[in-house]
């Protein structure tokens, strides 16, 4: 359950704002590639819901939500300018940003015991826990958010 107050819904509003301002960085016009760090910083928001004990299921749905979001910007973005060196580019922050949530799996579920609700640790990363042994989905899991889950990185 989350817990939220209204300084948790100010700092993750916020946090969502400044994504929103990498996303939509071109249409400042400033010709330089700081819009693609909206891979990155999707992160942040998203790890600060997993930290207000978000459910685990629904933090990994929303940031593949962002990561299409910005997926779609540069799939248009490319398609206008026919440069090769700039799908390099996207796919460098998107591996880049897998990587580092990669990495975040494994730091802060063990500083803060209370983000391994709901996970299973893969060696030193904790991924969400959805299958039981015999491949049946957990009871905590909402029916819901996991077949938006699969549509939503599927794409």
């Amino acid at each position: 359950m989350a817990i939220f107050d209204i300084n948790s819904v100010i700092i993750t509003g916020t946090l969502f704002v400044i994504f929103g301002v990498f996303l939509f960085f071109d249409l400042f016009k400033r010709n330089e590639r700081y819009g693609y760090l909206a891979y990155i910083v999707a992160l942040i928001p998203v790890n600060f819901l997993w930290f207000l004990q978000f459910d685990v299921l629904g933090v990994y749905l929303i940031l593949f939500i962002l990561w299409n979001l910005c997926l779609l910007r540069d799939l248009f973005g490319v398609s206008r300018k026919n440069d090769p060196k700039a799908i390099n580019d996207i796919l460098l922050y998107l591996v880049l940003g897998v990587i580092i949530q990669i990495i975040i799996t494994a730091i802060l579920p063990v500083s803060i015991v209370s983000m391994q609700t709901n996970t299973i640790p893969y060696g030193f990363f904790y991924f969400p826990d959805i299958y039981t042994v015999t491949f049946g989905i957990e009871l905590w899991v909402n029916q819901t958010i996991l077949f938006a889950f699969r549509i939503i990185a599927s794409v």
